[in-house]
């Protein structure tokens, strides 16, 4: 029998789906007449991937075996990550499982806050009290569920839609099938009526078990499970917010996908890499609180003429994808920026700066922008001038003047404004509290939550597993004099040491990237 992993974001139905499953195979097995309880459930498919990582905290803790009659099904809620890919790797299927956004959103928000400690406790009363407001708790947590559908759903045998099941049960045929099974209608049938929500909660509360597998609980663990309630729940304003961040699920697809590849998907090897990151120039205006450059600074240079022309060209005609002018220097103070930006635009090449702004003058934008350039991405590590300039050194005001401006100019063109923000200490209070989504929301048209660890949540005595790095199968960063290397830690910034695999003043392209 397969070994099947049921997966899905808190609240999306996978304990009711959990519920179907086992009393399916406890009538088959045990000629059951009425559904499991809780604590049933829990001894018999308690488990939960997270219990096997190194080093889990749990206390009298024991291997688990399955109880005889019972599918290997195990369950979890958290990502397909770096952190937990090998674990999903070892199952035969897995199955995600997807609810709609909005009901999602009110049935996580009951779980986290009807408790005698809201959120366990895990959180300050200045936290606490923000998100116990439902638009602040949906602006942040939406992210996370956008995140959790684009990493893991991909990986699914099977994708079960919450909704679609409630109106139409039938549909379990699929779940019981992919255990390798022949699916019995009658059983079926039978499993669905007694794992009723009205069915669930009534033996909760003849059991005394209504808080269900939630811990200190105030109210019953089964709600309802009705679609559509937040029709009468929430905002108009929010159900748009929440509409307009699902409009840009496939926007934000290409940056997961960018950086959440599978071991197994390294993209096959061309003529030459599919991004290039082109060192324009070394100089910066600025000392940003984490730079290199407060213990390194690099004498003053900019790109040949000759070698960056050389260097886009063979890059467009040989298949690259994706140029960035980016590494030690602000790409804004090159004075031929807008023209490699044309060249490689013409080239057929997705073309991006990431630039501090201070720069990125209306005149530079709106070149930039008849340029044809894809993206400019701007980092703003806080949303007060007082940290801001701490952290970054510069002007705020000035600066977001400068994105208000090439936002206006972008719209209606191809080419996207990326605002995003380097997670550190000073600033982790406000990431976390959602401002930054309530400052640019005005100025946004979608908002892309690129997914990473959850930074109240890091755990870094668990943090053991690492996916092996891909960035050598898919790109190379050229410095202003031509000298190749694999990624930016090739350059030892206490040594000056280049870790270097060519030279593009002297060699091709194509002939260094074929001989890595």
């Amino acid at each position: 029998m397969n070994t099947v992993l049921l997966c899905g974001f808190p609240k999306v139905g996978n304990t009711w789906i959990r519920f179907i499953v086992m009393n399916y195979f406890n009538i088959l097995n045990h000629g059951a007449t009425e559904t499991l309880t809780y604590k049933e459930l829990i001894r018999i498919q308690r488990h939960r991937i997270e219990y096997d990582l190194p080093g889990y905290k749990k206390d009298n803790y024991k291997p688990f075996e399955f109880d005889e009659g019972f599918p290997p099904v195990y369950h979890t809620h958290v990502s397909y990550t770096n952190h937990y890919s090998s674990y999903f790797d070892n199952f035969d299927k897995i199955v995600y499982i997807i609810r709609n956004p909005y009901d999602t959103m009110i049935s996580y928000y009951h779980y986290l806050t009807n408790r005698d400690k809201p959120f366990n406790g895990r959180h300050s009363k200045e936290q606490i009290q923000y998100l116990l407001n439902i638009d602040n708790f949906i602006r942040y947590y939406l992210s996370n569920y956008l995140s959790h559908i684009l990493i893991t759903k991909p990986k699914a045998s099977l994708v079960l839609d919450y909704d679609k099941l409630r109106n139409s049960p039938s549909l379990f045929r699929h779940l019981i099938a992919i255990f390798g099974i022949e699916v019995d209608n009658n059983i079926l049938k039978k499993a669905i009526e007694i794992s009723s929500f009205d069915s669930i909660k009534a033996m909760g509360r003849k059991t005394n078990q209504k808080y269900g597998l939630a811990t200190s609980y105030r109210g019953e663990f089964t709600r309802n499970g009705n679609t559509g309630q937040y029709k009468r729940i929430l905002s108009p304003e929010m159900i748009e917010y929440i509409r307009k961040r699902m409009d840009g699920i496939n926007m934000e697809k290409e940056f997961v996908d960018s950086y959440y590849l599978d071991a197994n998907d390294f993209p096959p090897l061309g003529r030459v890499p599919k991004w290039l990151d082109l060192e324009i120039n070394t100089n910066c205006n600025i000392i940003c609180s984490k730079c290199f450059r407060k213990f390194y600074i690099p004498k003053t240079e900019y790109i040949d003429w000759n070698l960056a022309i050389k260097i886009i060209w063979e890059f467009g005609q040989k298949g690259g994808k994706s140029i960035r002018f980016i590494e030690r220097g602000e790409p804004t103070l090159c004075p031929d920026l807008v023209i490699y930006v044309q060249i490689a635009n013409d080239l057929g090449l997705r073309t991006v700066i990431n630039t501090n702004g201070i720069e990125l003058t209306p005149e530079l934008s709106k070149n930039l922008i008849n340029a044809g350039i894809s993206q400019i991405s701007c980092a703003i590590d806080s949303c007060h001038e007082e940290t801001y300039e701490k952290l970054q050194g510069r002007s705020f005001k000035r600066v977001i003047s400068n994105l208000k401006e090439v936002y206006k100019l972008s719209r209606n063109t191809k080419t996207i404004i990326q605002v995003h923000v380097n997670v550190q200490k000073e600033n982790a209070e406000e990431v976390y509290m959602g401002r930054y989504n309530d400052f640019f929301e005005q100025y946004s048209d979608k908002v892309i939550h690129q997914p990473t660890y959850d930074i109240c949540n890091f755990d870094e005595d668990n943090y053991l597993d690492h996916k092996p790095c891909i960035e050598p199968w898919r790109r190379l960063i050229v410095l202003v004099d031509g000298r190749v290397m694999l990624c930016p830690a090739c350059f030892n910034y206490h040594t000056k040491k280049v870790f270097e695999v060519g030279d593009l003043s002297t060699k091709s392209l194509e002939s260094i990237w074929n001989r890595i």
